[in-house]
C-alpha cells in the first residue's frame, strides 16, 4: 500500500507542479511579447508624430509636379520587415484575441504605408497624373490622422499587459500547494488507519 501511496502522491506533485510552472512561464512569454512590440510599435510612431506627419505630406500634395519631384526624389526606400514582429509573430496566441487582433491589423498598415511611401520617389509615381499623385499623398496623411490614435492606444495596452500583474500564476501555485498538501494528507490518513490493525496486533 505504501509504495502505490507513494508513487501516487509523486505523481499529483509532479503533475500539479508542471501546471503552476507552465502558468508562470506563459505568463512571462506573454509580458515578453507585449513589452517587444510595445516598444517597436512605439518606435515607428515616432516616425509618424512628426510635425511634418500628415501635415506635411498634405503640403508636398499642394505643390506643383515639378516641386513635389523635387523634394520627393529624396524619399528613400523603407524596411520591409519588422524584428520584433517577425520574432514574436508565432506567439501572439498568448495575447487575448482582441489584442493580437489589433497587433496584427496594426502591422499590415504600417506595413502598406512603408510600401506606398518608399515608392513615392519612383518613376512611376513621377510620370502618374496630378489628381493621382495628390489623391495617394491625401490617403496616406488621412491614414495617420486615422490610425495614429488606434496606434498609440495599442502602445498603452500592450505595455499595461507587460505590467499586469501575475494573478493567474499565483492562484496556480496556490492551488498547487494546497492539492499537494490535500493529496498527502489524504494518503497519510488513509495509510495510517489501513496498518492500524497491524500495529495493535504487534503491540498486543
Amino acid at each position: 500500500m505504501a509504495p502505490l501511496a507513494l508513487a501516487f502522491f509523486t505523481a499529483a506533485l509532479a503533475l500539479i507542479g508542471k501546471l503552476a510552472i507552465d502558468a508562470w512561464s506563459r505568463h512571462h512569454q506573454r509580458c515578453s511579447v507585449a513589452a517587444g512590440l510595445a516598444g517597436e510599435i512605439g518606435a515607428y510612431l515616432t516616425f509618424f508624430r512628426r510635425t511634418d506627419g500628415a501635415a506635411g505630406f498634405r503640403a508636398i500634395a499642394g505643390l506643383s509636379i515639378a516641386e513635389r519631384k523635387s523634394r520627393l526624389s529624396a524619399v528613400s526606400p523603407l524596411p520591409s520587415g519588422h524584428p520584433v514582429f517577425d520574432e514574436v509573430a508565432g506567439q501572439l496566441g498568448v495575447l487575448s484575441v482582441p489584442l493580437a487582433h489589433e497587433v496584427s491589423r496594426i502591422y499590415n498598415i504600417v506595413t502598406g504605408m512603408r510600401l506606398i511611401i518608399g515608392n513615392l520617389s519612383s518613376d512611376r509615381f513621377a510620370q502618374s497624373h496630378d489628381a493621382a499623385q495628390k489623391g495617394i499623398l491625401e490617403f496616406i496623411a488621412s491614414t495617420i490622422d486615422t490610425e495614429l490614435p488606434n496606434a498609440n492606444t495599442l502602445v498603452v495596452a500592450l505595455d499595461g499587459e507587460s505590467r499586469r500583474w501575475p494573478w493567474k500564476p499565483v492562484v496556480a501555485t496556490g492551488v498547487a500547494i494546497v492539492a499537494v498538501g490535500l493529496i498527502g494528507g489524504l494518503i497519510w490518513y488513509f495509510g495510517f488507519f489501513a496498518d492500524a490493525p497491524g500495529r495493535i496486533v504487534c503491540a498486543e
